[in-house]
């Protein structure tokens, strides 16, 4: 715990140098493109500035992660009902796996009236964050469902049918900056692990193998 926290501090600091190193400047080269881009007649040009616009959100964003990341989390609590939650973040999962060239299903399995007590804006994020990851792993298609059951806790697992994490790699993709993604920046589940705790929940790697990977996210009943 005490060099988790010590390295959060790092990330903190750093994140922090990076905001405002970063951010200012790229907010201006933002703008810049996007009025010469409204003044070009030039269909050519104005695809390219249209570029530059794509580029600097995706740097940006990766800026919001980092600070998200190392952020301090304050949970809103509340009664959630779950089947409503999971069809609103399958409903999100569908939008987006429309874009997709090859056909994604995305499935819900919850049973009637449970309710926990959480965050539900964090709970949602959690679970889109963790569907999207299952969904860029279905690079030819595939099936999503997003499953909840209840024993001596709520568990919802989210479960696609992509190519599984490389064998080797399972203990480290709850790590800061690792990602198998050449464009990902390797905190999108270290934040989803972090919110989940935030919420007094557990997160675990179920399975994962060449007929996909399952995720569990687990609450007190």
């Amino acid at each position: 715990e005490l060099l988790r926290s010590e390295r959060l501090a790092v990330i903190g600091e750093f994140s922090r140098a990076i905001a405002h190193g970063i951010r200012n400047p790229l907010a201006s080269i933002r703008a810049a493109a996007q009025v010469a881009g409204a003044r070009s007649t030039d269909s050519r040009v104005a695809d390219t500035l249209q570029d530059v616009i794509q580029e600097a959100d995706r740097l940006d964003g990766r800026v919001r992660g980092l600070l998200d990341y190392s952020r301090p989390f304050r949970a809103s609590v509340q009664s959630v009902d779950l089947a409503a939650l999971l069809e609103e973040v399958a409903d999100s999962l569908r939008a987006q796996a429309s874009a997709q060239e090859f056909e994604t299903t995305v499935a819900v399995a919850c049973p009637p009236g449970v309710a926990i007590d959480t965050d539900r804006a964090s709970l949602s994020e959690v679970l889109y964050e963790l569907g999207v990851n299952g969904l860029r792993a279905m690079r030819e298609g595939g099936h999503l469902t997003l499953e909840v059951t209840v024993d001596d806790q709520v568990r919802i697992r989210v479960t696609d049918t992509g190519t599984g994490i490389p064998k080797g790699q399972e203990e480290t993709i709850f790590e800061p900056f690792f990602t198998t993604r050449t464009e990902g920046t390797g905190l999108g589940l270290p934040t989803v692990l972090k919110l989940v705790e935030g919420l007094h929940g557990g997160l675990s790697l179920v399975r994962s193998g060449d007929d996909g990977t399952t995720i569990e996210v687990r609450f007190p009943v």
